[in-house]
């Protein structure tokens, strides 16, 4: 390999180990605000059916339906964000 090919490739390598970082912390940050959004849901849902608390919520919807309401969606359509992250 010649050194301007070498030095081509190092630079190309060098940049992409300088992105992965920066995608690793958006997705993270991304998964971050789907949980956030997915205990908003919950705590939201729960307010709007009369119930104490979420914890509450989860505890009769598991009774109900025999899984709680996380397992539920996720069954449901996947993984439980698209719905959730689209607000459908």
């Amino acid at each position: 390999m010649s050194r301007s090919a070498f030095a081509a490739q190092f630079r190309s390598t060098i940049d992409r180990a300088r992105r992965v970082p920066a995608a690793l912390a958006r997705v993270a940050g991304a998964d971050e605000t789907a949980r956030g959004r997915a205990r908003r849901l919950e705590k939201a849902i729960s307010e709007e059916l009369g119930y104490a608390s979420p914890a509450a919520f989860s505890r009769a919807f598991s009774q109900v339906v025999g899984a709680s309401p996380r397992a539920w969606l996720n069954s449901q359509n996947g993984n439980g964000r698209a719905n959730l992250l689209s607000g459908d």
